[in-house]
């Protein structure tokens, strides 16, 4: 509507002027009031439809389909009204005036198609009407033989016209939809831009966030290291340990954090669903659970109800449930945390509970966005990264898992997943995991980091282990060395040697039973060989002791 009214503004001034210069024409013939008279009907006319045009211009956004038409049409009559001279003045003209005048007339119905055209059918009407009235009035001045040409010519060109309408209606379609995709795009443009800049911003912060959080337990731990050296009583020893791990551990927890999130925003997390034992995961996820909480003075109690089974992934499960008590433990300072699994008509759920501060009605709502955490947690000066529930939902979502979240101010929190059941597997017992005695045991480890091959022969070596340590494969000689008890392979060997995976296959070619464990960072990684334990980096001492003891089934010991 907007094209036919900006075309009606230029048409409307040449009406006005094309009329005003045929008075040169019509006064000498026919007098100033027949002349006046005929001038003002068209020029009221025009200006009328100019000030309605003009009023349906400011209400565009609300414009109906039927303005176009009606726009249109009175376009088309005000014209229309032009042609009228040819009746009033054509007796009063000479006829070499009259045909000049005529030729005028059909160039005016020509230069109509820009204004009427976007409707084919307003403009056929129009010509029609004006080609009745010139025929008209040459009717009154010539005989049906001299005028015989324009009766053929005439509904010729009105057919042209017609079909040249059609085709600028057409692209006067094509260009109004590119218009509104243009229109559209712009948009989505926009939204996206400004979804860019406000990831931006919250990486931004999240930045500025996390490298004064990461500092902080790295800064604690190389004090506590330097303690550690210096003092010389056993009860300081005891609290610095206690206080190493707790950094440790929350080092740990935003490294992990920080990959799983990397993962989602690459898009590269799947879910692999399988029925998955839920008393077997919690072993092997609350390792060392019960001994952190009692270490902060907290109580910490498990119900599970029957031998629960669900569909769902494994490790992803296994990265909620943690990340979900991580966050009990961390914001929680006295009183308890319980987990208990149910049954229920829909299926399995998991709820978390504690008795932490709580989270206000005004926090919830942002709960699960990454980067983001409540003011509750800046005032109690707790150190994180605001991406631990943001990671739950994602992988929840993944695995077409509920979780929802009930809490209020001094009330604690309470987490809720819902997941499928799935098809009941042997019960698990629920024993407390330990860690093993490696006492006469050989382990082949593989690993090319120096300084976690170190510790970890350091912690092989304190269980009792006999412990062969190699950076690569090739340092591997089979024939100097006793068949292992255990292998421990890191994945990731360095350039120029093959992975931890396919040293599994070799070895096994030639120890097709030994029990091996492959370590690993990337979450792309699948294992070749059944039998094979697989541990994600970083690993905890506590899953560590847990997959040695399953893979030995050696028995515990205390000392570690």
């Amino acid at each position: 509507m907007r094209l036919v009214i900006d075309q009606s503004r230029v048409g409307s001034a040449t009406i006005v002027l094309v009329t005003l210069g045929l008075g040169a024409l019509f006064v000498p013939a026919a007098g100033w009031r027949l002349y006046l008279g005929w001038w003002l009907v068209v020029l009221a006319g025009v200006l009328l439809r100019q000030v309605w045009f003009e009023r349906l211009r400011q209400r565009e956004a609300a414009a109906r389909p039927m303005d176009v038409l009606r726009v249109t049409i009175a376009s088309a009559i005000t014209g229309w009204l032009a042609m009228l001279c040819m009746p009033i003045f054509g007796p009063y003209l000479a006829e070499h005036r009259l045909i000049m005048l005529m030729g005028l007339m059909i160039a005016w119905m020509v230069a109509a198609v820009s204004v009427l055209g976007v409707v084919p059918k307003v403009y056929l009407g129009y010509m029609l009407a004006c080609m009745a009235t010139l025929m008209g009035s040459m009717w009154q001045r010539f005989t049906l033989a001299e005028i015989s040409p324009f009766l053929v010519a005439l509904p010729l060109g009105v057919l042209m016209m017609y079909r040249l309408s059609t085709g600028i209606h057409g692209l006067i379609g094509e260009t109004v939809s590119l218009g509104l995709q243009s229109e559209s795009l712009a948009h989505r443009l926009e939204l996206a831009l400004a979804e860019q800049k406000s990831a931006f911003e919250a990486r931004s912060r999240f930045l500025a966030s996390a490298s004064h959080d990461l500092k902080q337990p790295v800064h604690a731990l190389s004090l506590l290291v330097n303690v550690l050296k210096q003092t010389r009583s056993d009860e300081r020893r005891q609290q610095v340990v206690v206080e190493i791990e707790q950094a440790t551990r929350s080092v740990n927890g935003m490294f992990t954090s920080l990959m799983d999130m990397a993962h989602i925003d690459a898009g590269s997390l799947r879910a692999s669903m399988s029925p998955v034992d839920v008393r077997s995961l919690l072993k092997t996820t609350l390792a060392g659970f019960s001994d952190l909480c009692e270490h902060k003075g907290l109580r910490f109690s498990l119900h599970v109800a029957d031998a629960p089974v669900v569909n769902a992934d494994p490790l992803l499960l296994q990265r909620i449930v943690g990340n979900l008590l991580d966050n009990a433990l961390k914001y929680t300072d006295q009183g308890e945390i319980t987990a208990e699994v149910l049954k229920s008509d829909h299926g399995v759920e998991l709820v978390v509970r504690d008795t932490g501060p709580g989270i206000a009605e005004t926090d919830l709502e942002g709960l699960f966005q990454p980067f983001t955490r409540g003011q509750h947690v800046h005032s109690l000066g707790i150190a994180g990264l605001g991406l631990g529930l943001a990671i739950v939902a994602h992988m929840s979502e993944l695995m077409g898992m509920g979780l929802k979240v009930q809490s209020q101010p001094g009330q604690g929190t309470t987490f809720r997943l819902l997941m499928q059941s799935a098809t009941p597997v042997e019960d698990m017992t629920m024993n407390a995991p330990s860690y093993p005695s490696l006492k006469g045991r050989r382990v082949w480890l593989v690993e090319d980091d120096q300084l976690v091959r170190n510790a970890m022969q350091l912690w092989l070596a304190e269980a009792g282990a006999d412990v062969t340590a190699v950076a690569n494969p090739s340092a591997l000689q089979e024939t100097a060395m006793p068949t292992p008890d255990l292998l421990i392979a890191d994945y990731n060997l360095g350039p120029g040697h093959i992975s931890g995976a396919d040293l599994i296959e070799w070895i096994r070619q030639r120890h097709p039973h030994l029990p091996c464990i492959l370590v690993t960072g990337e979450a792309s990684v699948h294992l070749k060989s059944t039998g094979v334990t697989m541990l994600r980096k970083p690993v905890s001492t506590a899953n560590l002791a847990v997959a040695v003891k399953e893979c030995l089934d050696v028995p515990p010991s205390a000392s570690l």
